[in-house]
């Protein structure tokens, strides 16, 4: 069942119920990989008080942000997790009064507005490898890398591009960098290396990709 369907069953269910028994606010959400069916009739120029949630040293973010770029959409972007809300993960992209979770979806969500039709099956094919594979995988040799050099440099390049805020993470992941590869860096690879194979079947492994 996508989103939508949800959305209209909970409307449906408030008017039989009574509108006074209605108190959850109806806000359209989705679980990860979950489909997200916007109204067929938006074009670009419904895709508007866009806001992005998210960190820009991830790549999911990134993603996103260079799909909106390329296609001429504005957007706001929020450093950090949206407040108040239930997925705590990164991206989280709001427009139109729907928020959509997980790149993968928002990607595939929102290519019929985008590109004027649904993607392909192949064009879905390999969003999910990219998604769910390659970003994992870089992901995975990054916080692989020896003494924690991968995480202080991801520090360093994206850091030095945030004015005084990125500064202050850019000195933290140079100089914690070494630690967060030996504390963390194991439990981080495992996460990785889980949700790869659950959503893709592989292992995660950049030579793979």
């Amino acid at each position: 069942m996508c989103i939508r369907d949800r959305y209209q069953r909970r409307v449906r269910g408030a008017f039989r119920g009574g509108m006074e028994e209605e108190s959850e606010p109806m806000i359209q959400t989705n679980q990860e990989k979950e489909t997200v069916a916007l109204p067929v009739s938006w074009t670009k120029n419904d895709l508007t008080a866009c806001k992005l949630y998210g960190m820009l040293m991830s790549p999911p973010c990134r993603k996103v942000m260079g799909v909106l770029e390329f296609y001429g959409i504005n957007f706001e972007f929020v450093d950090g997790k949206k407040p108040g809300s239930a997925y705590q993960k990164i991206p989280v992209l709001d427009v139109g009064g729907i928020q959509i979770n997980d790149s993968y979806v928002m990607v595939t969500a929102l290519a019929p507005i985008l590109q004027g039709e649904p993607m392909t099956p192949e064009e879905v094919a390999i969003e999910e490898t990219t998604t769910f594979g390659a970003m994992l995988a870089l992901e995975e040799a990054t916080v692989n890398q020896c003494c924690g050099g991968g995480l202080r440099g991801c520090g360093w390049h994206v850091g030095c591009r945030m004015g005084c805020k990125g500064c202050c993470i850019c000195c933290a992941f140079y100089t914690c960098g070494p630690c967060m590869g030996c504390c963390v860096g194991g439990k981080m690879r495992a996460g990785f290396q889980k949700k790869c194979q659950k959503m893709t079947g592989n292992y995660c492994s950049s030579h793979h990709y």
